[in-house]
């Protein structure tokens, strides 16, 4: 069972609101999954700011029913995609500014085309700002933390203290990007 505030979820929708021009009608959570229903007003007219959130990949929209499913994989999720819609409110030039400073961010643009994968590059200002980058492609890509550490070699508990702030040796830093299959560049 995922556990959300419920203060965050209202934060989560208002800012929704903000940033689509589709009415929202009402939502729901179903806490065991972690995924957030929001019953949309039907419209004849094409929303390009819901478009835009429908190409992130924990986004779903179901036409039929005028029901957007976001699958929030815990609490930080629902934080990082509140915030975004806040700063960007899915404005492109907002978006690739957000981008430019913040990695959570930077693969938001990227999975909505707005960036380059290849070529999408952040300034690093420390470690955390790493291992936040580390856990969002892991949550992106389903990945368990026993499955992260049957792949790094490190205990669940070293990687768990990792996520949580605690010091992380270069050794298993490269070991995390490499099963994570991040590529890191540094560049004097």
């Amino acid at each position: 069972m995922k556990s959300f505030s419920k203060e965050g979820l209202e934060a989560f929708v208002n800012a929704l609101q903000l940033s689509i021009k589709t009415k929202v009608l009402d939502w729901a959570i179903d806490r065991h999954s972690g995924e957030c229903y929001v019953h949309l007003e039907k419209t004849k007219t094409k929303d390009e700011y819901l478009a835009l959130l429908c190409k992130l990949s924990f986004v779903k929209w179901d036409k039929k029913k005028n029901l957007l499913k976001i699958n929030f994989e815990h609490e930080e999720a629902l934080s990082s995609l509140t915030s975004f819609l806040l700063l960007s409110r899915l404005q492109i030039k907002n978006i690739q500014s957000l981008a430019e400073g913040n990695v959570v961010y930077q693969q938001f643009a990227q999975q909505m085309g707005l960036l380059s994968h290849k070529h999408a590059k952040t300034e690093v200002q420390n470690v955390q700002q790493i291992m936040d980058y580390f856990f969002f492609v892991m949550s992106e890509k389903d990945t368990t933390f026993r499955e992260l550490s049957e792949k790094t070699g490190l205990s669940q508990m070293a990687i768990h203290n990792a996520k949580a702030g605690g010091d992380v040796r270069l050794s298993s830093f490269l070991k995390l990007a490499k099963a994570l299959d991040v590529k890191i560049y540094f560049e004097k």
